[in-house]
């Protein structure tokens, strides 16, 4: 029968043992029997599904979802989770609760980072700008030679709202 599937089973024959479906339209259903996409893979629930893409157990990338708890993208390699993708949109790079669009727990490098707009932001482990210059409001306040408007090697500060700073602030 050309509109028929083709089955895959192990263990038997019977519905509960049938792994791997193909349709006459050739969609794919891994652990579906009733697949709706090119590829569809499905695990029994609490459990996470991932596909594995490498050349030997040392050397591979496994792209999972997490089980019910978050939903959770996972990009794994064989030192471990490296990047998260939740269902709210937030992306971690090196960090499984990306708490903002884009979440970095570690080093980022690049030429040229452009912001819109107003926010705020936390840099607790400092910004490093070797070269060039890391600009507010086109003001020059990072680089080398003079900063800003003011002193060489020494970051202008601008109070605001009755801020006020001392030889022991930090």
């Amino acid at each position: 029968n050309p509109s028929a599937p083709i089955k895959f089973f192990t263990g038997g024959s019977a519905a509960a043992n049938e792994r791997l479906r193909i349709t006459s339209a050739g969609l794919v259903g891994i652990g579906d029997t009733a697949p709706d996409r090119a590829l569809t893979i499905f695990t029994a629930q609490n459990t996470t599904p991932q596909i594995r893409i490498g050349n030997t157990d040392s050397f591979f990338w496994d792209i999972g979802r997490e089980n019910q708890t978050t939903g959770r993208l996972m990009f794994i390699d064989q030192g471990g989770e490296k990047m998260s993708l939740l269902n709210n949109g937030n992306l971690g790079v090196g960090t499984t609760t990306p708490g903002a669009l884009l979440s970095v727990n570690g080093t980022i490098l690049g030429q040229t980072i452009n912001t819109y707009g107003t926010g705020t932001s936390t840099h607790a482990g400092g910004i490093n700008v070797t070269s060039g210059c890391y600009a507010v409001g086109g003001v020059c306040i990072g680089g080398s030679g003079t900063v800003g408007s003011g002193t060489a090697g020494q970051l202008p500060f601008y109070a605001a709202g009755g801020t006020t700073l001392s030889a022991s602030s930090t």
